[in-house]
């Protein structure tokens, strides 16, 4: 049997595990342009650019909506989550932008009360 939970059960829980993930602003940099690539990218191509373009984001956003509707079967969630999905883009560019910001301030990356140094973190 393979058991599906939600992992997050606040949007504060996200960024705060995005955070804790995301402490250089190289591995901000990168989720960001991932987020913006495969998450925000799609949405907006389906609106501008040559037509090639916009069938090939038409089937990206579409593959995202059954992959949301398969797993709300199996999981008991909503099967429109996949209208939300620009949305956790957006947030999980921010939650790494601010856990950047945040290591950067504080010398070290802050987990379960505890502050690890950037010098002895690998990013």
């Amino acid at each position: 049997m393979i058991a599906v939970w939600n992992w997050y059960e606040s949007l504060g829980q996200l960024l705060g595990s995005v955070e804790k993930s995301v402490f250089s602003f190289r591995n901000a940099l990168i989720t960001t342009l991932s987020c913006l690539l495969t998450m925000l990218y799609p949405w907006a191509g389906l609106f501008i650019g040559p037509m090639v373009p916009r069938i090939l984001s038409a089937v990206s956003v579409l593959s995202v909506f059954w992959l949301y509707y398969v797993y709300a079967r199996h999981a008991g969630g909503g099967r429109w989550y996949g209208i939300a999905h620009p949305l956790v883009g957006l947030c999980l560019i921010f939650g790494g932008l601010r856990g950047a910001v945040r290591a950067s301030r504080r010398g070290g990356m802050t987990w379960r009360g505890t502050t690890y140094d950037l010098k002895n973190l690998k990013s």
